[in-house]
Order: structure tokens, then C-alpha cells, then sequence
């Protein structure tokens, strides 16, 4: 069933087998509407519900299964016995920069001769170029790791063969149609090749599974702080939470439970949540953008030796730089959102199917930051670009549900410079001049994949929540079907015909709160950075409404439930 509110197309869901909900309810011990919540994601069976919530460990595949992963750890292996100088090529954002720190702490700690690079996002552009590896060779390094980067890398593959250096490419990203890079090994899941099982990780997550390879033939455990780097990376990355990631970012989340790093600590300080017990959300909405911040406004090589953190002035001093550094970029991406959204409203840009807009003087950091922001308002893909001085246009991607930004992207490939990525993001570089074509070609792919665009993104709704079921054992019972993220975002309600009591509150010109009332229950609701809807509720006190919510998890007042709101709409 299909709901149109204010803002987004809702998606309810149909009505699930009562009797199949209450067993799961029953068996697992949990509240109607979470056994709900799993029936309608698609675990119908108390079973499968148990090995979803609990993720076994035996959910982890063998390392071994990564095409030319026992290869890379053989010649890892012989490089540190021969005290071989190994480079690590990593990324300037958050996947690229805890991937790069993890393979550093790791291969430290086997005594490896090691160094890393990172980047310039300005000055270098992304990945590994044969610029680097000439460097690398004039530094006598004999074996170079890539870290979240590597599988597009044909140049600087093809120069480390010529200076007779090793290549090991780890990465995550999707192969092009041209194939591979010849290198020593790839390490990717991607391949067509590659017999490993679950294909979703990040970067840092096809990082660790070779350094847990590695570390099994050296008969080493890995430490707590390698984990805390995996679930930073993994969270941020936004890949999917679910098979293996789900397994390692709860392991994860456990191990900082009891102990975590001195950088992270500060991350938390500057982020203002001291000594809680983090959550996904937490990490997703307040630590990693710090990190993601030096990549974005600086150099991201700071954040690897934060990350390291094995000098604590150093440590506090960068921690400072970034959380001023995130602050810096917030401010930058609202400007430029701002400049785009007003472009667009007056016609200057064209409202099409894909948004493709071009502009001077945007901050190449933040453009994949503004392309969510302006996707996410227009209901359709979004492809931010910065003009660079050669003529050539540079920039972000993102896409929306049911769209895979990936495949249109080859599509396009023939009036690409570059390009590479996922479904839901990717990186593109083109001609300035071909940029009227790239938009044209991009709107009929949308329009042939999923129809015209009408602003509206859809929202799942995961079931029917009457305010009477509100109550403090249900929060207990969500619980369990943490970490949110990616493939398992926190459940979405639909509250059907409640009533709007009293005037509603807006705070800071920008936030609503309204008190709402249903068969002898009372909740208040927030809607964040929704002004727009003051006069909503304003028009209709006493009427009935129909609501789409989340219910807050993090909610640092025992004994009280906030709802936040998404969506509203007059009652049907």
C-alpha cells in the first residue's frame, strides 16, 4: 500500500501473518511490533529472526576464500622476513583512512618495514597513481598495499611492474568492464572470480580480512584496537549491516564497551558524548564526520596518525583540528546547498530526472556531502561537479532507492573521463563540454530504470503502531535489533489518527514539537529541521493525523520515550 504524505511517498507495508509474528513474538521473548519489524524484513521464522538478532559467528567465511589472498600473505610475509620497505596506498576519507591505520597497526606489529601514503584530494586525486609509485620507487619500497582503492589503478599498476615493484590491491569497489589491473594480487570480493561468499564489505573490512589471515598464519590474536578501526571504517562506509558486517561492527561495539582508544576518546569529547556507551548511530552521525573532515579540508594523512595515536599531545592537538575542521565543512555545505536548492528553484539549473549541476568554487570535499542533501530533497539521482582550470568537471554522486548508480554510470562510460564506486555513490570526471549530453543521457536512464521523477523519495514503513504500545519494554526489546545502519536502518511506524492537542513549539526557527493524543494516550513528537510544518499542525488542532515516526534510541531521560517524526499527512 502506497500513502502519499507532505514530504515522502509512504510504503506501508501489507498485513503481516498474525499467527507467524505471534510465534517469533512468543519464541524470541519480545515485544508484537519488533517481531513485526523482522516478519516484514523479511525474517519470518523464529529461527531465521534468532541468527539475524544474534548474528552467530559462524556467519565469518575463512579468509582463504578471498581470491589471491593466501598469495598477498605469503608475500607479506617474506617482505617483513626480508625487511622489505612496504608502502601502503590509502584513501582520504573515513573507509580509506581507518583502512590505511589498521593495515599500519598490523603489519607494525609483525615487525614489518612500513610507510604509508595518502592522497591530496586537490593536489593528487583519488586512488593510486604512477606518479606515487615512481616516488615509491625512488624510496626503494619493494612492495606497495593499496587500502580502499586499487581495482581502477590500470596506470599505476602498470608502472609498478615497470620499476619492479610488488603490487597488492585490496579494495571494495566494483571492477570496470575492462577487467583488472595486472597486478601481484587482488584482494576484492567484486571479481568475478572470487569465490567469497558475502560481497559487502568496505575497505577496511577487505583489510581486515587479510591482516586476519595473515595474523592466523603468524598464530597472533587480533587486538581490541584493530576492531575499533573496522567498526569505525565498516559504520561510515555506509555499507549494509547485515551477514559478516553486522557480525563484526556488534563485536566491535562489545570491545569499545570495555576498552577503547585514546583518539577516540577525544572524538567523543569533541562531539560532546563523553563517557556513553556508543552506539552506530553515534558513530555514523558524530565521529565520523570528524574523521571524514581532514580528508575533506586538509590533509587526511593526520588522520591516520590520529588514529595510531601513539603520542597523546599529538593526539589531542589533531583532535582539536578536527573537530574545528567539522565544524568548517558544515558551515561549507550548507552554503553550498543553499547556492544549489535556490539555482534550482529559480530554473537556473533544470529540474530533471537526474540533477546534474556545475558550479565554480565549490569545495571539492564536501560536494558528495551536498549531492545527498540535494538528492535526498528532490526525490531523484544527484551529481554534483566542480569546474577545475583544465576545463574538466569533477565531482560527487548519489543515488536514491531502486536506482543503481554504478550500472548507469557504465552506461554513460563512453563520455566519461573516470568514474567508479557503488550502486548508492560514486566519484565521475568528464568534460565540461559533455556535461549537457551526461544530463540527458543520465534523465533517460532514470526515466527507463524507475519512471519519472516526482520529488518524492520513498519511505519503507516497517508496521502499524498504536500509542498504546508505546512503552518502555518495547525501547528494551528495539534493542536487539541494533546496530543501524546501511541494509538495517532503525525501524519506521506509521501512527495512524492521532490528534494534535495543543498549539505546536518551534525551537530555533527550525525544529517543530507536537503534543499528540489517542485513546487515553499522550506522546510529544519532534520533527528536526522541518519548519515548514508549524502551520501544518497550526491548521489543524483537534483534527485528526496520521504520522510516520522513529522511536528515539538514544534517549538520555530514563523513564520517558521520545518520538522523532519523519512524515505527516491529514488522516485518511
Amino acid at each position: 500500500m502506497v500513502r502519499e504524505g507532505l514530504s515522502y511517498q509512504w510504503r506501508l507495508p501489507a498485513h503481516a501473518d498474525s499467527t507467524a509474528v505471534q510465534e517469533i513474538a512468543a519464541d524470541l521473548n519480545i515485544a508484537l511490533p519488533v517481531a513485526e519489524v523482522l516478519y516484514h524484513r523479511g525474517y519470518r521464522s523464529a529461527a531465521a529472526c534468532r541468527d539475524f538478532l544474534f548474528t552467530p559467528a559462524e556467519v565469518v567465511g575463512d579468509g582463504a576464500l578471498l581470491k589471491d589472498a593466501e598469495r598477498a600473505v605469503e608475500r607479506i610475509i617474506r617482505a617483513i622476513t626480508l625487511q622489505e620497505k612496504i608502502l601502503v596506498a590509502g584513501d582520504y576519507d573515513v573507509d580509506g583512512v581507518t583502512s590505511s591505520a589498521l593495515m599500519m597497526r598490523c603489519l607494525r606489529d609483525c615487525g614489518a618495514q612500513i610507510n604509508f601514503f595518502l592522497p591530496n584530494r586537490v593536489r593528487d586525486g583519488y586512488g593510486l597513481s604512477a606518479k606515487t609509485v615512481e616516488r615509491a620507487a625512488r624510496n626503494n619500497y619493494r612492495l606497495i598495499l593499496t587500502v580502499d582503492n586499487g581495482i581502477t589503478a590500470f596506470d599505476a599498476a602498470q608502472k609498478a611492474r615497470e620499476c619492479g615493484i610488488d603490487l597488492i590491491i585490496t579494495d571494495h569497489h566494483r571492477p570496470l568492464d575492462r577487467g583488472v589491473p595486472e597486478a601481484y594480487a587482488i584482494i576484492d570480493p567484486h571479481q568475478d572470480s572470487c569465490a567469497y561468499p558475502f560481497k559487502g564489505f568496505a575497505g577496511v573490512g577487505v583489510s581486515f580480512k587479510l591482516m586476519s589471515l595473515l595474523y592466523k598464519r603468524l598464530g597472533r590474536e587480533i587486538p581490541d584496537d584493530v576492531y575499533e578501526l573496522l567498526t569505525l571504517g565498516t559504520i561510515a562506509d555506509v555499507v549494509p549491516l547485515l551477514d559478516e558486517n553486522r557480525y563484526y561492527v556488534r563485536e566491535g561495539l562489545r570491545r569499545l564497551g570495555r576498552t577503547e582508544s585514546f583518539a577516540l576518546r577525544v572524538l567523543k569529547e569533541n562531539a560532546r558524548l563523553h563517557d556513553k556507551k556508543l552506539s552506530s548511530l553515534d558513530i555514523g552521525f558524530y565521529i565520523a564526520p570528524q574523521i571524514n573532515a581532514l580528508g575533506r579540508l586538509d590533509d587526511a594523512r593526520d588522520g591516520v596518525v590520529f588514529l595510531l595515536g601513539s603520542n597523546k599531545e599529538d593526539t589531542l592537538r589533531v583532535g582539536k583540528v578536527l573537530g574545528h575542521l567539522n565544524e568548517a565543512r558544515r558551515e561549507i555545505e550548507r552554503k553550498v546547498s543553499e547556492e544549489i536548492i535556490a539555482k534550482i528553484e529559480s530554473g537556473e539549473f533544470p529540474l530533471t530526472d537526474a540533477l546534474v549541476v556545475v558550479g565554480t568554487g565549490w569545495q571539492p570535499g564536501v560536494v558528495g556531502l551536498v549531492a545527498s542533501r540535494v538528492a535526498s530533497k528532490y526525490g531523484r539521482p544527484a551529481i554534483v561537479l566542480h569546474r577545475t582550470a583544465d576545463g574538466l568537471a569533477k565531482g560527487s554522486c548519489r543515488s536514491i532507492p531502486d536506482f543503481n548508480l554504478f550500472t548507469a554510470l557504465s552506461q554513460c562510460a563512453p563520455m566519461l573521463i573516470s568514474f567508479g564506486g557503488h550502486a548508492m555513490a560514486a566519484g565521475v570526471c568528464l568534460k565540461e563540454s559533455d556535461i549537457e549530453n551526461f544530463r540527458a543521457q543520465l534523465s533517460d536512464i532514470v526515466r527507463d530504470t524507475i519512471g519519472p521523477r516526482d520529488g518524492r523519495l520513498p519511505i519503507i514503513v516497517d508496521g502499524l503502531l498504536p500509542l498504546s504500545d508505546i512503552h518502555r519494554p518495547l525501547v528494551h526489546d528495539l534493542a536487539y535489533l541494533e546496530p543501524f545502519g546501511a541494509g538495517n536502518p532503525p525501524p519506521t511506524f506509521y501512527v495512524p489518527r492521532v490528534v494534535c492537542t495543543d498549539k505546536p513549539q518551534i525551537f530555533k526557527e527550525r525544529h517543530v514539537k507536537i503534543s499528540i493524543f489517542h485513546e487515553g494516550e499522550r506522546r510529544s513528537v519532534i520533527f528536526f529541521d522541518r519548519p515548514e510544518l508549524y502551520q501544518f499542525f497550526c491548521d489543524r488542532i483537534h483534527e485528526p493525523i496520521d504520522l510516520v515516526v522513529h522511536i528515539d534510541m538514544g534517549n538520555k531521560y530514563p523513564g520517558t520515550i521520545e518520538l522523532r517524526g519523519i512524515d505527516c499527512a491529514a488522516a485518511e
